[in-house]
């Protein structure tokens, strides 16, 4: 919207005149005084206190048993007290008062009274401040009608930096750096008037050396957390090598167990087959064994067939004395891997010199070793 618009036609200059418009109606109130009740309150407070033991209650009760005692006791007064203390109050102004308001009056439009005040730089037209002094933004205490009201009261406040003439009145700030008006509504209307002790150049320079501490600090925190991170990403790589690891070791645990595994059945087999040469040898030699006492049997059968032969040529040396046949032991041709021997009755194995060699032993098998 241009400039050359009539504000009055504007949503926001139609707000403003609706608002003067109010004050205009509103110039006086009603304020009712005290009662004849609450004077004899006031007057009689510390003895209701002591009858509700005032020390001992917290919050709210404070207020309510208080005025509940004192009702109590209003109550119990004689209609002649009651009236002289309603009388007492009517005399101390009890009856209602009008009170005249102050009309604010105040158009951003009138430039009249914008002129340059001693102790202050401007009027700066198109900027301003921002920031509320600690007295606030109310009428008559931070926002005022006219610019003379507003130096006065920003003279006493001491974080005051200077006056901006806005939309609503002149108004104390506490700001230090001047801001650009954007609206074009606006921007010839808007001023500012920093007071003389403010540098402004200086708190430039302070608020550029301010930002670029702010851009270093973000740079900074940034560099920090970039730091931060690459040392949580180291760790966090540390663990996943150390997994790896971990795997890899197992992996190389399982192989070393089956290469060991494979080893051990190699020997077990190889055992097992050792074992089974173990009995195939052993069943040879039983066989063997077999083999030499089937000899030995048909040898034997031989020798009987021969001693029975003898025995019946012999037949005259039946007459020999009982001594003579005990003295006498049987002996029999024994063949054993291959060489003849000689076995008593006790089984005592002669060679074929009739040298003693040994007892022999019958095997499990009944062969004789």
């Amino acid at each position: 919207m241009m400039l050359s618009c009539d504000i009055a036609t504007t949503n926001a200059g139609r707000l403003y005149n609706a608002m003067e418009a109010y004050n205009d109606s509103v110039t006086a109130k009603k304020k009712r005084g005290s009662s004849g009740y609450m004077l004899w309150l006031n007057s009689n407070r510390e003895m209701i206190k002591g009858e509700v033991e005032y020390e001992k209650l917290v919050g709210k009760e404070k207020v309510t048993l208080v005025a509940k005692k004192g009702g109590e006791l209003w109550g119990l007064l004689e209609d002649i007290e009651k009236s002289e203390w309603n009388t007492k109050a009517r005399e101390l102004g009890g009856v209602a008062k009008t009170v005249r308001r102050v009309k604010f009056e105040y158009d951003v439009k009138d430039m009249s009274g914008d002129v340059q005040v001693n102790g202050y730089e401007g009027p700066i037209v198109g900027q301003l401040l921002s920031g509320k002094t600690s007295v606030g933004v109310g009428r008559g205490k931070g926002t005022f009608a006219t610019l003379s009201e507003a130096v006065e009261s920003a003279n006493n406040v001491g974080d005051c930096s200077g006056i901006v003439k806005g939309k609503g009145g002149y108004q104390l700030r506490t700001g230090r750096k001047l801001k650009s008006i954007t609206d074009e509504m606006w921007k010839d209307y808007v001023k500012v008037w920093v007071k003389s002790s403010i540098d402004l150049e200086e708190e430039k320079s302070k608020a550029s050396e301010k930002k670029v501490a702010e851009i270093l600090s973000t740079v900074n925190s940034e560099s920090a957390e970039d730091t931060r991170e690459a040392k949580l990403e180291a760790k966090r790589e540390a663990k996943r090598e150390a997994k790896l690891e971990a795997k890899r070791e197992a992996k190389r645990e399982a192989k070393r167990e089956a290469k060991l595994e494979a080893k051990r059945e190699e020997n077990k087999e190889e055992v097992d087959d050792e074992e089974t040469l173990d009995l195939s040898e052993n069943k040879e030699v039983v066989e063997e064994e077999e083999r030499l006492e089937l000899s030995e049997n048909k040898t034997l059968d031989k020798n009987k067939e021969v001693v029975e032969d003898e025995e019946s040529d012999e037949e005259s040396d039946e007459e020999l004395d009982e001594d003579s046949d005990e003295d006498e032991t049987d002996v029999i041709q024994w063949e054993y891997k291959g060489t003849t021997y000689y076995v008593d009755d006790n089984d005592m194995v002669y060679d074929q010199n009739t040298d003693e060699i040994g007892k022999r032993i019958k095997a499990k098998s009944g062969t004789y070793k």
